[in-house]
């Protein structure tokens, strides 16, 4: 006969008010949008799509849905907006953090068919504000410390995880213009990446870094305009603006240097700086698909490149370690309930 068996305990929650897909949407309320290249993946530009981008922002994080079923097919960055939209322009500072714990969130931990349908939460560090945020970061919780070191490693996770498209191109056509596109998920600055390859040789490298220092996007005041025959989304900086932008530096490589990183996310940024340094000498050939020839061509283009090589296989191998050192966060800082 049949019988009832208990296999263990499920608990049922109610993320309504308290939902990560708004808490992480928060700082891009209200920014203006304008019409952008539609990545299909990593390197494809799709001509039609329903994403926008934010005047000012740095790049688009697709989160579709609030639930474990969607996080790992639908939840990835890109350095435009996502011909499929469900996801958000992301901002320096605050929506920056945000956006990199979230993305951690969603990645961390897999799915199965008791979990699927659970919701992501606010994260316990944040509390109600009552002033111009919604959600500010509860500097009195004891977790709070613990929260921004697990953050900090997220930074190198994001940087690393495959789902991370963020890539640079040159003179990608979209509605019959050409537009540049630069990766903000680069770990070096501009004047850190010419260093590196005048002593390396690359000329091509160091010409497109002279070149093309990476812009702000537009600001309320300012439209697209052509330049020598090229689009650019990105405008001049101006003086006033942080050193970063003055410099046409990625806005990962100005942040690095503040970020608290424990031992084992170290080792991974050094392994991925040796691992970009040893296969310089390759990008002069490789396929121009790939375009390689962008001085802060990412992660997404090298995995392209080195697929299937040794050294890229003990480097994945050292990403997974990482991921399994920060899973717990998922849970410790209350994205998702156990």
């Amino acid at each position: 006969m049949d019988s009832i068996r208990e296999i263990g305990v499920k608990t049922i929650y109610q993320a309504e008010g308290r939902e990560a897909s708004e808490w992480v949407r928060e700082p891009v309320k209200g920014v203006e949008t304008f019409d952008a290249p539609q990545m299909k993946s990593g390197l494809n530009v799709g001509q039609d799509g329903r994403g926008t981008m934010a005047k000012g922002s740095l790049l688009y994080l697709t989160t579709a849905g609030n639930s474990l079923v969607h996080s790992q097919t639908n939840v990835f960055l890109t350095s435009s907006c996502s011909s499929m939209a469900h996801g958000l322009s992301v901002m320096e500072g605050e929506g920056w953090r945000r956006a990199i714990a979230l993305y951690a969130a969603r990645k961390l931990v897999g799915s199965t068919w008791i979990t699927q349908k659970d919701e992501y939460l606010v994260p316990n560090t944040y509390k109600r504000g009552l002033t111009m945020s919604k959600w500010i970061l509860n500097k009195d919780h004891p977790l709070t410390p613990a929260y921004e070191q697990w953050v900090d490693d997220c930074h190198i996770h994001a940087l690393v995880y495959r789902k991370n498209n963020c890539t640079s191109m040159r003179g990608v056509d979209y509605k019959g213009k050409k537009w540049n596109i630069h990766n903000h998920f680069f770990w070096l600055t501009r004047q850190e990446a010419l260093d590196l390859y005048k002593a390396h040789g690359a000329d091509f490298l160091v010409q497109d870094a002279l070149d093309n220092p990476i812009k702000p996007l537009l600001s309320d005041d300012e439209e697209p305009s052509q330049d020598d025959g090229g689009f650019f989304f990105e405008l001049e900086p101006k003086s006033d603006k942080p050193l970063w932008v003055q410099n046409g530096d990625p806005y990962l490589a100005s942040v690095l240097p503040s970020l608290k990183l424990s031992d084992l996310a170290k080792e991974v940024l050094s392994d991925l700086k040796a691992l970009h340094t040893a296969c310089i000498g390759l990008r002069r050939n490789a396929d121009p698909a790939l375009h390689l020839n962008s001085w802060d061509a990412g992660v997404y283009q090298l995995n392209k490149l080195l697929k299937g090589t040794p050294e890229h296989e003990a480097f994945r191998a050292k990403c997974r370690e990482l991921s399994k050192h920060l899973e717990h966060g998922v849970y410790t800082f209350g994205f998702l309930k156990g």
